[in-house]
């Protein structure tokens, strides 16, 4: 009996073991344990990673890109433009150049023609004066005079060969004067006197047209 009673004893001062049951899981039944990090993960991060600095890189080589190409155009239109510029005022000064070689070209004519107008007039009254009845002239030119100054005129002195076609005209107070050159007369008046010499006006304005064409 003794015996029974220690057994009993040393049975029940044994350490007790607490075992903790294993949590359950939101269903009520036992919760599985926790699974391991799946390697893939990162390397999906990674390509992630990769994929966004390619996007990035592409955005900064597009705008890049169209930066290049609005400096390019911007630069061709300048190059244009200053181009179009040196061709205008290329051609402005080729027609300049035209208009100098051909205002130098008239002024040489009128040169030419400032040289030979002289000579021309010269020829011609010469033609004319070989021409010229000068008793008729001087006798037109008298009559005229004496009508121009009408109550004034004293008296007529003409040249021996004047005196027929002057009294012809109705002219009075005429009379010869020996000491006057052919185709010349001199009238008289009261406020002083008119000497009618056109063949010698006549003379020197040859003589000057001469004069003129060897000073050209």
């Amino acid at each position: 009996m003794s015996a029974l009673i220690k057994a009993s004893a040393a049975q029940a001062l044994r350490p007790v073991r607490i075992v903790t049951p294993p949590p359950s899981s939101p269903g009520g039944g036992p919760s599985e344990p926790p699974s391991a990090p799946d390697p893939r993960d990162a390397t999906i991060n990674r390509l992630e990673l990769a994929l966004a600095a390619m996007a990035e890189e592409q955005a900064e080589a597009a705008t890049a890109h169209e930066q290049a190409l609005a400096a390019a155009r911007a630069e061709g239109m300048r190059a244009g433009a200053a181009q179009s510029a040196t061709r205008e005022a290329d051609r402005c000064a080729a027609v300049e150049d035209a208009i100098v070689l051909a205002q130098a070209a008239f002024e040489a004519r009128l040169d030419a023609l400032e040289a030979l107008a002289p000579a021309l007039a010269s020829r011609a009254l010469g033609k004319l004066v070989d021409r010229i009845d000068w008793h008729d002239l001087v006798t037109e030119t008298v009559a005229s005079q004496v009508a121009r100054l009408r109550q004034t005129v004293v008296g007529v002195r003409v040249a021996p060969d004047l005196i027929e076609p002057v009294t012809a005209r109705g002219i009075a107070n005429v009379a010869v004067d020996r000491g006057l050159p052919d185709g010349t007369a001199h009238i008289v008046c009261a406020l002083g006197e008119v000497d009618v010499d056109v063949g010698s006006a006549v003379a020197a304005l040859i003589d000057r047209l001469d004069d003129l064409v060897v000073g050209a």
